[in-house]
């Protein structure tokens, strides 16, 4: 067995499967041949692999985060996307199903988790867009915010993941709030008479 190009009558190129088989033909040894044609079969590969190297291209180069989960396990990390952890690529591409949890937050875990299963499994209830708090290699917390969707990826459902730092947005909301807080308290418990006029005398 083994794949060929042939040029036909009109000149266009179309791909062959042929598959031989030693036979007896009229009591003399001959060659059973059967061949076919696989033209649409190779384009249709070659148009997929064209449009992975896109991705991968564009993936690669994308300052956000972007990974592709399969059965649980990264199949595609881009460089942006593991080093927000702290882990290497080759760690994390040869984690063990499920180890990607370890990425994060307690808190977080169950919404984390139903929303990869869902999306691997290509339900349509999902939420396409949330935030998590996840945790590094060293311990260190972090905030993202997610963008997945599920995707057909090797012929069946995988979780397509975009995530962005929020890390300096959190904790600026975080301080803003403290800080109003503080204010308030201060406000509420002065013994003076504090009192916010607009333009118009009010």
């Amino acid at each position: 067995y083994y794949s060929y190009r042939v040029s036909t009558k009109s000149g266009k190129i179309k791909w062959i499967d042929q598959f031989s088989k030693e036979i007896l033909y009229r009591g003399r040894p001959a060659e059973l041949v059967t061949i076919m044609d696989i033209t649409e079969k190779k384009e249709a590969e070659q148009q997929l692999k064209e449009s992975e190297e896109k991705f991968r291209n564009i993936a690669d180069q994308s300052l956000m985060g972007i990974c592709i989960l399969q059965d649980d396990v990264y199949k595609y990390i881009n460089g942006a996307y593991f080093k927000a952890t702290g882990y290497s690529e080759e760690e994390m591409l040869n984690w063990k199903p499920g180890e990607y949890k370890k990425l994060v937050h307690l808190d977080y875990l169950p919404i984390v988790v139903e929303q990869a299963r869902k999306k691997q499994q290509g339900d349509k209830d999902v939420k396409t867009n949330y935030q998590f708090k996840g945790i590094k290699k060293d311990g260190q917390e972090f905030w993202a915010e997610l963008y997945s969707k599920s995707i057909n990826y090797d012929g069946r459902p995988a979780d397509l993941i975009t995530r962005i730092d929020r890390t300096a947005r959190i904790i600026a909301e975080e301080a803003l709030k403290d800080s109003e807080k503080k204010y308030f308290h201060l406000f509420e418990s002065s013994p003076y008479f504090i009192g916010l006029i607009d333009e118009d005398g009010t």
